[in-house]
């Protein structure tokens, strides 16, 4: 895999075109690590996408698809081969904090049900109407979906639907994974109300969930392991595609050493734990928790770290998992901004070290992100200042606190989609109206080529 991350490189048999696509589609400057490319694999465009909609997936690309529900986070990523991952269910049930991003738009439906709706169109380009998995990077309400006692309840038994209970009703599920099956007693025991009530809650019913759809649906359940690098797999044809590869970087305080599937702890015994997480609370919190892995097809690497935050956001510095993770990863084209760039995410030396030439992010509240963290995805420091940077959502008085790299935003309020070329050389990425379900190109950057 390509720095780090092992990898075969292959001559794909035979060349799939992708019709260049509508909307803006500016000159890349070659310092920021993407150009615009002078003989580009997709020379033709089709009616559909002079029309500004995105064309369908088609077999040999790789698609990850941003889902804007305003509720949270939630990713859905289709292989070369056409295996479907869904990472997270973004649908808090908070309505605080968002009174700006409100304005441009409130939606009337749960965030599940706008993914699934978002999924089944995504599926028709595949014909493949299973997830084939499932990860939850950790359990918060804006990943996993909130509870509360009036939402509906499954009509397969004694749960109620949000967040991943919902998808996992809406579709076949091959395998789900998460950061604490089967005993969810880490760093203390989630399922105990006395700890954290919410969290329970979240908790209990999402395990509910998952016994039924196991004894009855055939469900295969699977604790995150750091260090693998099989545990997502392509399903459908792996042969066509060894360079295509999912490396599980970190979760649960366990952290990839960068060499074979060997890991090793960056947080003290969780005997010495005391608390539930807060700042000043001797125990890492849900979000330190959180799951971290890389995706490389080919040349092209995309890093998701969830919601891991940096030694500044804690009164113990070993809560900075970003700073441990910069051990271990290289150069990407395209990273997921840490915790939805909230203060204490962000820390300079990841975003140098990776050096992305894009940053996507995907605030849910007015307040995401803070502007310092914007100041640090735009300084000189990640990419020669020259990333470029795609927030889900925005609020107007947040980004008049902005004090640099206006310019660096590239678009704001949408559904976001990376989509790379067969050869994994080179990407465009897109954002889409997310107002009706036509995906409608709002804004166009590439083709891009990987560094």
């Amino acid at each position: 895999m390509k720095r780090n991350l092992k990898y075969i490189t292959i001559a794909l048999a035979g060349m799939m075109f992708l019709p260049s696509c509508g909307g803006d589609d500016p000159q890349i400057d070659p310092d920021s690590g993407g150009t615009e490319n002078p003989t580009p694999d997709t020379p033709e465009e089709s009616a559909q996408a002079k029309s500004g909609i995105l064309p369908a997936w088609q077999k040999g690309y790789l698609d990850i698809h941003f889902i804007n529900t305003v509720t949270g986070e939630s990713a859905f990523i289709i292989l070369p081969d056409g295996t479907q991952i869904l990472v997270d269910a973004a649908s808090s049930l908070a309505t605080s904090g968002k009174d700006e991003l409100s304005k441009r738009w409130k939606p009337d439906k749960r965030g599940s049900e706008i993914i699934t709706e978002y999924i089944q169109k995504c599926m028709s380009w595949t014909g493949n109407n299973t997830i084939d998995a499932f990860l939850g990077t950790h359990f918060h309400n804006d990943h996993m979906g909130g509870y509360s006692s009036s939402l509906p309840m499954s009509a397969n038994g004694y749960y109620r639907l949000n967040g991943a209970t919902e998808i996992l009703d809406n579709f076949p599920v091959t395998l789900m994974v998460d950061r604490g099956y089967p005993d969810y007693n880490y760093p203390y025991d989630l399922k105990d109300s006395s700890k954290e009530t919410n969290r329970a809650e979240i908790v209990n019913n999402y395990k509910k969930a998952i016994e039924w759809h196991m004894s009855n649906k055939g469900l295969k359940v699977e604790k995150f392991a750091p260090g693998s690098n099989s545990q997502f797999s392509l399903q459908k044809d792996p042969a066509a595609y060894p360079n295509v590869n999912i490396q599980n970087i970190y979760a649960n305080g366990e952290l990839w050493t960068g060499t074979g599937t060997s890991t090793r702890s960056i947080f003290p015994d969780q005997s010495t734990f005391k608390g539930t997480g807060k700042n000043d609370e001797e125990s890492p919190g849900e979000n330190a928790c959180s799951t971290v892995f890389v995706l490389t097809y080919g040349l092209f690497n995309f890093y998701s770290g969830a919601d891991i935050c940096n030694s500044g956001n804690s009164y113990f510095p070993w809560k900075g998992v970003e700073n441990e993770v910069t051990n271990v990863v290289s150069p990407v084209e395209v990273m997921k901004a840490d915790h939805h760039g909230v203060n204490g995410s962000g820390a300079q030396i990841l975003l140098t070290k990776l050096n992305p030439s894009i940053i996507i992010c995907t605030p849910w509240q007015d307040g995401h992100p803070n502007p310092g963290v914007h100041g640090r995805f735009v300084s000189t420091q990640t990419n020669n200042g020259n990333a470029k940077i795609l927030y889900s959502n925005l609020a107007p008085s947040n980004q008049s606190q902005f004090t640099a790299g206006l310019n660096n935003i590239f678009a704001t309020g949408g559904h976001i989609v990376v989509r790379v070329d067969p050869k994994g050389k080179s990407y465009h990425v897109y954002m889409l109206n997310d107002q009706n379900d036509k995906f409608e190109i709002i804004k166009t950057i590439g083709p891009l080529i990987c560094k």
